[in-house]
């Protein structure tokens, strides 16, 4: 975890969280943090009700590890052994692309235009093909609704 924070200090997109339970079995906070090799990231004490813990060991592990996304949403979960520095990257990697990318710009250029109402009529008419920047109301479908709403963001622009 700490070669991970190290790489993703200066990102203000991220933020790096380790939670621990019953501190002092074995290591106190700053034993702990020595122990990983430095303090980069935030270290979290949940407490006697172990609210963390609750919320996010879905099997019972103590060392899990789960990831949010800048919205918030949970995006994965596994135990801490299961995937490695180069697995976090990579998860990680992929969410902050996804930040960058702009809502309704379905060709991802970077601008939202008529370009990307064509796309969204094509998506409507080949209904397997589904695409959550298309989708702007969140309804796990891309129509008409969608379409609106990009006509909107070109509106206000």
């Amino acid at each position: 975890m700490e070669e991970l924070a190290q790489n993703y200090e200066s990102e203000d997109r991220l933020s790096i969280i380790q939670n621990l339970d019953d501190i002092g079995q074995p290591f106190t906070c700053e034993s702990w943090s020595g122990y990983c090799g430095g303090e980069s990231y935030d270290i979290v004490d949940d407490g006697d009700d172990y609210f963390l813990y609750n919320l996010f060991a879905l099997d019972n592990y103590f060392h899990s590890i789960a990831i949010l996304d800048h919205n918030m949403v949970f995006r994965h979960y596994f135990e801490c052994n299961t995937i490695g520095l180069e697995g976090l990257t990579e998860i990680i990697e992929e969410i902050l692309a996804e930040i960058d990318l702009v809502l309704g710009d379905l060709n991802q250029d970077q601008a939202v235009d008529i370009l990307d109402i064509m796309i969204g009529i094509n998506m409507i008419f080949e209904l397997e093909n589904y695409n959550t920047f298309a989708d702007l109301n969140s309804d796990n479908m891309v129509d008409i609704l969608d379409l609106i709403l990009i006509v909107q963001i070109i509106l206000n622009n």
